[in-house]
């Protein structure tokens, strides 16, 4: 049984196959991008060519060629219909990558392009550039179809390195040369709010799927977390040995990459703001990374002419030894998340471990429900360290003792009682991090990455049988994800 196992996940890894040899592009890599359906991949240099790639076989599809000096960024459409890159030529081309031809220049431009995106709905561009003249701006909107400009919004002091379109496309996010990273309303140009804290230059931004979260990434060697809502920082990661270039979340939002002139690639926990592994293998500094649409395959583009592939989550067909489920899924609740990690890997190379997995999710919901009711009829008792404690221990049940308080506050309560049960809701709403709910969803990600009809199948049980009513939305998400084209 065990043998067939094996079988059956080696064919279902086989089709996850990327390139194994690195692409070579023949000069420093400034900007890779996967396309929509992840059938192929863009990358742009310094040799002022872009070239695209069958990321699965590695063979280069086809050049385009018209910039006249080096390239230094470039996006793809979300429907994949449109390639855009800048450059030090001081222009914005607009490119077909079906037939490789230019459709459209956008301009003019003051200076040298350093960084570029494409809105969500495609129909919008934002660039930053140099601009020595120090009349024109340096960040700007386009309407992509009429070559125009829309806005130039005036708000950095400096270059404008990076730009970045939230997810529902509402908000702008600029970093610059002046160490700022700014939000703006991307329909009117209004400042949102400024983030000020690094202490060199913002190369690299990129919104978490949610739109929640912003990270930037810095000449300070670090990275930064940012609450959309409020400007306010809310991690600071350190890690690397050089500048920081280009920042990437996994689609579910649990993973940030980041590549740096260090010349590695790192992956970290959203969660604990702590490191999951390292990816080494260029020779020289990696200038831009880019996430396969399917979540499993990063793409780094380096000064050493390369771009290499490789795997999210290395996933190598398995068999667990006897009582190795049990250290495997201690590890996964375990403070160190490069252990939960490789634990992570194991697991989800493992056929037999997806009913372990199941199992160990579908037990997580119990609850004393007498007890969740005593506590919280002891908000409201009239002795302040009976209050204090029933709150401790509601906090410490977090989402388990969620559909109890909701029950409650659409009750009759005293005004009291009820903004004491609110609170605990709205604590109820930030991320999670005690070791239960870490082990729970580094589990979801096991199943997620297994990708297997039998972790789907135990997914949707998840889903459906779940007590747990945020464990079950993880379980719907990740199949959400997963039904995706291109996933």
């Amino acid at each position: 049984m065990k043998h067939l196992l094996c079988v059956v996940l080696l064919i279902a890894f086989a089709s996850l196959a990327v390139a194994a040899e690195p692409l070579r592009h023949g000069s420093p890599v400034s900007a890779v991008a996967f396309a929509p359906d992840g059938k192929w991949l863009a990358s742009a240099g310094w040799d002022k060519t872009i070239r695209l790639w069958d990321p699965s076989t590695g063979k280069e599809l086809r050049q385009l060629v018209g910039h006249q000096a080096e390239i230094e960024c470039l996006a793809i459409a979300p429907d994949g219909k449109l390639i855009a890159s800048g450059a030090w030529d001081k222009t914005i081309r607009v490119w077909d990558p079906a037939n490789g031809k230019e459709v459209r220049q956008l301009g003019p431009n003051p200076d040298g392009i350093l960084s570029i995106a494409f809105a969500p709905d495609g129909k919008f561009l934002a660039s930053g550039n140099q601009d020595r003249t120090g009349r024109q701006g340096m960040l700007h909107v386009w309407d992509v179809a009429a070559g125009k400009v829309l806005r130039t919004l005036a708000g950095h002091a400096s270059p404008v390195s990076a730009v970045a379109f939230s997810p529902d496309g509402r908000l702008l996010a600029s970093g610059g040369l002046d160490k700022r990273v700014v939000l703006w309303e991307a329909a009117t140009g209004r400042i949102v709010h400024e983030l000020r804290g690094h202490e060199q230059f913002v190369f690299g931004l990129a919104f978490a799927p949610d739109g929640q979260t912003l990270a930037s990434a810095a000449g300070d060697k670090t990275i930064r977390l940012w609450d959309v809502a409020t400007g306010k920082e809310k991690g600071l990661w350190q890690g690397h040995q050089d500048r920081v270039r280009s920042v990437a979340f996994t689609r579910d939002g649990r993973t940030l990459l980041s590549a740096s002139l260090d010349k590695s690639v790192r992956l970290w926990e959203v969660a604990t703001g702590k490191e999951r592994r390292v990816l080494g293998e260029h020779a020289a500094g990696v200038r831009s990374l880019a996430l396969a649409p399917d979540g499993r395959f990063v793409a780094s583009g380096s000064s050493d002419g390369t771009v290499r592939l490789r795997p999210v989550v290395e996933l190598k067909p398995t068999q667990l030894a006897e009582g190795e489920f049990a250290k495997l899924w201690a590890a996964l609740g375990g403070a160190d998340a490069g252990q939960a990690f490789a634990a992570l890997e194991r697991l989800a190379g493992a056929a037999e471990s997806v009913s372990l997995v199941q199992a160990k999710l579908l037990k997580a919901g119990g609850v004393d429900e007498k007890r969740v009711q005593k506590l919280i009829a002891q908000l409201d008792d009239d002795q302040f360290a009976v209050r204090e404690q029933a709150t401790k221990e509601l906090q410490e049940l977090g989402d388990r003792a969620e559909k109890a308080l909701r029950q409650a506050v659409e009750g009759r309560t005293t005004p009291e009682l009820r903004q004491r049960l609110e609170t605990l809701l709205d604590q109820l709403k930030m991320p999670a991090t005690s070791a239960d709910w870490l082990q729970l969803t580094r589990a979801i990600e096991v199943l997620e990455y297994a990708g297997t009809e039998a972790a789907r199948q135990a997914l949707a049980e998840i889903a459906a049988k779940s007590t747990r009513a945020r464990l079950a939305q993880e379980a719907k998400a990740s199949l959400l994800r997963q039904s995706v084209p291109g996933s």
